[in-house]
């Protein structure tokens, strides 16, 4: 099976919303700054930046990565909803789930996102700090299977569970278990799905 590797980015990217949300209303404020800085550097005036204090820089820097990772976050979206219309596989399978996966939210917001908290990005160091270290966060969950743990498919009502499967086509284990993700329910056992690859025995899992 060929790894959707267009479809795990999207997951990936989503990931991570959490984090900056936490971060746009820790830095946010300056508001009438902010729009005057905005609409100067849209009229190529850069001195403006010179004319900001350093601490208001940093907060005005930060809240400008967070509003471009929440548009790359809505284009993710919206291409991962889009990518679950198509390329799915039906060979008449069946499935056995062994179990929900109920906490993997909670857990990975408590492993990736609140350590990117702790230091104070507003400034150089933090910041740098902060992008080596989301660096290779992405990086990790990139080559691992911890991507399908993302807080935000729960949010967004999605299932996650184990399962097995029953008199599968040739390209999957019978004996194996995988993970699954299904929207707002959980397949129903006994009737034929149909499946899209994801990576690292991971699927998509719809009722036919």
């Amino acid at each position: 099976m060929k790894e959707d590797k267009k479809l795990k980015f999207y997951i990936v990217l989503q990931s991570f919303f959490p984090l900056f949300i936490l971060l746009f209303i820790q830095h946010a404020g300056h508001w009438n700054l902010i729009r005057d800085v905005f609409f100067r550097l849209l009229h190529g005036d850069f001195s403006v930046l010179g004319k900001v204090s350093r601490n208001v820089a940093g907060d005005i820097g930060i809240t400008f990565f967070c509003l471009a990772w929440f548009l790359f976050t809505a284009v993710a979206a919206a291409g991962f909803r889009d990518l679950q219309k198509e390329n799915f596989d039906s060979h008449g399978e069946r499935i056995l789930i062994k179990k929900e996966k109920t906490g993997s939210g909670a857990s990975f917001l408590v492993s990736f996102v609140l350590p990117l908290l702790i230091d104070d990005v507003s400034t150089r160091r933090g910041f740098t700090m902060f992008v080596a270290l989301l660096i290779m966060l992405v990086f990790l969950l990139w080559k691992s299977d911890l991507f399908y743990q993302n807080p935000v498919l729960v949010v967004l009502g999605y299932k996650i569970f184990e399962f097995q499967f029953i008199s599968p086509h040739n390209d999957v284990n019978p004996n194996k278990t995988y993970i699954g993700m299904s929207k707002n329910s959980l397949p129903i056992e006994g009737e034929i799905i149909k499946r899209r690859y994801i990576a690292d025995n991971i699927f998509l899992v719809y009722n036919d």
